[in-house]
């Protein structure tokens, strides 16, 4: 839920009932404390992975109810879901059950929340088989992408013809997809090689009867001239009827209702055939005019491929990803020369003392996507070189107000090269409970701007803050504004 507020002084300091703002927010009591699920299976991990036990045993002593989920329960809307859960922890780095993604996406959209840590999450995605886990197998091919009605016509017929016009009335229904319903004509030359080619109508979704037209020239070089209608990469239904190719002068040389009998499957000249007996008929439901009309269908549809994260896409002026994607991560950005790590500056998450020095520390800076102001990316732990420069983010959270996943935290962590959750390092333990604390709670600002963009000297200031609570409970919180 959230809620903006006005705040009006004159002074240099405002306090208002809203949240916590910089500072380590200590944990409240028990009452507090959330129910989590933990990823535990035989699946391999990928980078770093930590100890499911461990990290439950810190939950528990932190008042935190703990649950172990498999990859069949993670899948499973009965076993995880945000009804039964706070936050799912995933320990095991990039490695995730493909078959859980539909039902994890499911609860990060109602609002749960997860913690990941070990390498580049979703990264790695792996189902079970009779031969242990492997990837997944690629999608079945569509039975077919393409199929149309041809009539094929000497060059040597046409040429002495003038400019020549090819017409015909197109019928869709419900095309869908990358391609579409058309009218072509394609010139051929003796050895089978284009010579020109134009899809001259390129219909989609639902039209009714229209008539397309296209004039052209005969290339000199051309030794066929085939006349098409049909269905490109696309699912659909469309009808072809009264087509007619015209001379200069509009004299017809060729018009066909459909209205005789002919054999479709039959490739002769001057005669309409079919690329695919399966999806192209000639009936009589739906026509222009006359009794009959051609009718061509297909059912192509791209193979779904798996992404649950935003390293792949649709390559175009930038990486194109589907709002389900989970931005986390960059796949051009790893942790490098990194030395040591502390606590971040100016979040309120982990305590400001916190520091990992025994480096070095490898993998993937913890970056994410923040879409048009729909998430905050708030970094945890930065990691530094040898002489303290930043050189990326070990782990941070992306706070979603907006957006696909409005209500869903995500706190995540990139290094491959060792455990930062082992029972060796007592502080990143800590900061792990605190991390789950947070994430529960889920309490944040979204933005915190002023009315107006200047203000004469003495006149009061207008403080707009947009407060966000993604948690089960509603709160009574405080926000301090000091400049």
């Amino acid at each position: 839920m959230k809620r903006r507020y006005n705040l009006c002084s004159y002074l240099v300091c405002f306090v208002f009932f809203v949240v916590p703002w910089n500072g380590y927010c200590p944990p409240q009591d028990s009452a507090e404390a959330g129910r989590v699920a933990i990823f535990k299976d035989d699946i391999p991990p990928s980078g770093a992975s930590a100890s499911p036990d461990y990290l439950a045993r810190l939950l528990e002593s932190a008042a935190f109810s703990t649950t172990c989920l498999n990859s069949e329960q993670l899948a499973d809307a009965r076993s995880l879901s945000r009804e039964q859960f706070d936050v799912l922890v995933l320990p095991y780095g990039a490695s995730f059950p493909v078959r859980a993604a539909d039902n994890f996406r499911k609860f990060l959209r109602e609002g749960g929340k997860f913690f990941s840590t070990g390498g580049y999450a979703f990264d790695n995605l792996l189902e079970r088989t009779a031969n242990g886990w492997q990837p997944p197998a690629p999608p079945p091919l569509p039975e077919s992408e393409h199929v149309a009605w041809h009539c094929e016509v000497p060059a040597a017929e046409l040429r002495g013809k003038g400019r020549l016009t090819f017409s015909g009335f197109l019928k869709a229904a419900d095309v869908a997809g990358p391609g579409m319903a058309y009218f072509a004509v394609y010139q051929f030359a003796a050895d089978g090689s284009i010579v020109q080619w134009i899809d001259f109508a390129k219909v989609t979704g639902t039209r009714d009867w229209e008539k397309f037209s296209h004039q052209f020239d005969v290339s000199p070089n051309t030794a066929r001239v085939d006349f098409q209608a049909g269905l490109y990469r696309c699912s659909g239904s469309a009808w072809f009827d009264d087509v007619q190719l015209a001379d200069q002068e509009g004299r017809p040389l060729l018009t066909d209702g459909f209205e005789g009998e002919f054999n479709p499957d039959a490739k002769a000249t001057n005669q309409w055939w079919r690329s695919d007996a399966r999806f192209c008929v000639v009936q009589s439901e739906t026509r222009h005019s006359g009794q009959r009309a051609l009718q061509a269908r297909l059912n192509f549809r791209l193979p779904l491929i798996e992404r649950l994260n935003t390293r792949h896409g649709q390559p175009a002026d930038g990486l194109e990803v589907a709002s389900t994607q989970l931005g986390v991560f960059d796949a051009d950005y790893r942790l490098q020369r990194v030395a040591s790590a502390r606590a971040a500056s100016h979040q309120s998450v982990i305590r400001s003392n916190l520091s990992v020095t025994n480096g070095p520390l490898e993998g993937w800076a913890a970056a994410g996507v923040t879409g048009f102001d729909t998430a905050r990316w708030i970094p945890l732990i930065n990691g530094h070189d040898r002489y303290g420069r930043l050189r990326g983010a070990v782990g941070a959270m992306l706070r979603h107000s907006a957006g696909t996943y409005a209500g869903s935290s995500w706190a995540f962590f990139g290094v491959t090269n060792r455990n930062l959750f082992a029972e060796s390092e007592p502080g990143m333990g800590r900061a792990f409970v605190d991390t789950i604390h947070s994430l529960a709670r889920d309490t944040y600002l979204t933005s915190l701007v002023s009315e107006l963009s200047c203000y004469r000297q003495g006149e009061s200031v207008k403080l707009l803050a947009d407060v966000f609570n993604g948690g089960r409970r509603s709160r009574n919180v405080r926000l301090t504004v000091r400049i």
